[in-house]
């Protein structure tokens, strides 16, 4: 099991009270490199998340001034920073990136709550000048309401704090569904916010099945914005649910990125650019490129750039420090990886380097060398 002094408790967290849950289901979370149980999270049933919704909302009628808010934001950050090795570590065991990748993870999450504590006086009362008319004019910026925010395993930390950070500083109550898949970092982060003195009800977290919390959030009259990072599938499910309601949803679903070298393209550059782009979180996210277009007349002389700098990728258990690339997330991301290969294969692509990858025998250790 985990042992971290950012996991006090491993639980959901609703109104400043850390809650086992009363269905007695839990989620396993695993290490995917080695499939080390690291905790068993418990599993809030639908009245849970309602008793979340209803907290947040309180919070936001509450409506704390924008010098409290831009404390907590800022404190969240710093909190981050202060802590980026450790929330690193558990975003690597988790998740199954290196640590250092995972350290860098942390500071891009961070750098959201930083930039919005230093934005947030744009929500001032605004004066407008209406001399011509004879009156004046003020634009006042209220939060929308309650924040849902639904968030994916590849970046847990990174897509947790891009919603979080913005939801805090407008002074809406959020409440927050990270993946079944990482659920350790968003308790961590929530455990910063505690201590820093967020009050009870402004954040509120919620572990679960992501269709049952997903439903509530986009069904719930008190939920009045939904963001959400997740697959096309899972967006339109979620525009179906909440139209009823006509709710505001910011929705960034899948990718489909196609990379292009051109004939007068400086190729060491080009290839250290896609390597970077390509081999992040082992090529589990939607910004990876998942196509590349290369000139013909520079085709071979990239591909042996390629060749060479992959071959030269160290994978392994992301604690270790000579570690370039971890594993897949799971058996399914394993048998995704295979697809697309053999796929490619069978269309006339060529293997130019690469073992034959052997598929787990269970949900972990699904290494694709």
């Amino acid at each position: 099991m985990i042992q971290s002094d950012l996991l006090p408790q491993i639980a959901s967290y609703i109104d400043g009270k850390w809650i086992g849950g009363i269905s007695g289901k839990t989620i396993e979370v695993r290490n995917p490199a080695n499939g080390d149980l690291l905790a068993e999270v418990p599993q809030l049933n639908a009245s849970e998340v309602e008793q979340a919704v209803v907290t947040s909302d309180r919070a936001f009628r509450e409506y704390p001034d924008i010098e409290t808010r831009r404390k907590w934001v800022m404190g969240l950050y710093e909190a981050m920073i202060e802590n980026k090795v450790e929330l690193g570590r558990i975003i690597t065991l988790e998740h199954g990136k290196p640590h250092k990748e995972a350290i860098v993870e942390v500071e891009y999450a961070a750098g959201f709550f930083k930039y919005y504590a230093e934005k947030i006086d744009a929500l001032k009362p605004e004066v407008l000048d209406g001399s011509p008319r004879n009156c004046r004019w003020t634009i006042h910026h209220r939060p929308a309401g309650v924040a849902g925010s639904i968030t994916p395993w590849n970046f847990p930390l990174a897509m947790f704090g891009k919603k979080l950070a913005p939801a805090l500083a407008a002074g809406c109550g959020v409440v927050a569904k990270p993946s079944k898949e990482t659920p350790l970092t968003a308790i961590a982060v929530y455990t910063l916010g505690e201590r820093i003195g967020i009050p009870p009800g402004q954040m509120n977290l919620v572990i679960g099945s992501s269709s049952e919390i997903g439903k509530i959030l986009c069904t719930h009259p008190l939920v009045r914005v939904i963001s959400c990072t997740s697959s096309t599938e899972t967006g339109i499910i979620l525009l179906q649910q909440s139209a009823d309601h006509i709710k505001k949803l910011s929705l960034e679903l899948g990718g489909n990125a196609p990379y292009i070298v051109c004939e007068d393209a400086d190729l060491e550059k080009a290839a250290d650019a896609l390597m970077s782009n390509k081999f992040r979180g082992s090529g589990q996210t939607c910004v990876c490129a998942n196509r590349v277009f290369v000139h013909k007349s520079v085709e071979q002389p990239f591909s042996d750039l390629m060749k060479k700098r992959v071959e030269a990728l160290k994978m392994g258990d992301g604690m270790n420090d000579d570690t370039d690339i971890g594993p897949l997330i799971n058996r399914a991301g394993y048998d995704k990886v295979a697809e697309h290969l053999e796929d490619a294969l069978q269309k006339g692509a060529k293997k130019v380097c690469g073992l034959e990858p052997v598929a787990p025998s269970e949900d972990w250790g699904a290494f694709f060398p």
